[in-house]
């Protein structure tokens, strides 16, 4: 009696886990970000390096950072190994676009519209906002910060 009444509390309790846990995927937003191009560059694909620089200003081990020639605040994130993009982040260039529409200068409320309303919200100093985007299948993230509903930047990078 007093076995099957331990096997009874720690069957509900390990049932009830289960349901929390899987509430909590199932609530999670995620949106399919594997087409998404930035300047015709997706992350995961192998980086071409033609009309690219090195920048040596940034230095970390596994990964080697490279700016657009003619548009230096278009950044790429590399790995050495495998030489394919891991990051891009594209800083106050308008003439750079996304392939969803959107690109910097424009309204926060394209990238809605491209990208629907399931992002996360995160308010930061001076007025300014991020939108995250997460692809969970493909661990992507997008971060579109803006400040008075304009874009000020996009971060593209798999995690």
């Amino acid at each position: 009696m007093r076995n099957r009444l331990v096997a009874i509390i720690v069957f509900t309790i390990m049932s009830v886990v289960v349901l929390l846990i899987s509430g909590y995927i199932n609530n999670t937003k995620s949106v399919n970000l594997s087409e998404l191009k930035i300047n015709n560059m997706q992350v995961n694909e192998k980086f071409n390096e033609k009309g690219f620089k090195v920048n040596h200003e940034i230095q970390i081990d596994r990964y080697k950072f490279y700016y657009n020639e003619k548009h230096p605040d278009l950044i790429v994130k590399v790995d050495k190994k495998s030489h394919k993009i891991k990051g891009i982040m594209l800083i106050k260039d308008s003439k750079i676009k996304t392939n969803k529409n959107f690109t910097v200068g424009d309204s926060i409320d394209d990238a809605i519209q491209a990208l629907g309303s399931s992002y996360q919200m995160s308010k930061g100093k001076h007025g300014y906002k991020t939108l995250t985007y997460s692809d969970k299948e493909d661990h992507l993230s997008l971060k579109v910060l803006y400040q008075d509903d304009e874009i000020r930047r996009i971060e593209f990078y798999k995690w």
